[in-house]
């Protein structure tokens, strides 16, 4: 579980392109916006 926080909003493609780098591992498998609301609803949006 990775609970991050920021000062401004960035987009999910972003936070993961640099948590990737941090990790030392690749960020190559972007989740499109419609598969997080499919999955979490109403959750999906911040």
């Amino acid at each position: 579980v990775i609970n991050g926080t920021a000062p401004n909003p960035v987009r999910l493609s972003e936070m993961c392109n640099n948590l990737g780098k941090v990790m030392g591992r690749p960020s190559w498998l972007p989740v499109p916006d419609f598969a997080l609301k499919a999955v979490l609803g109403e959750g999906a949006t911040i």
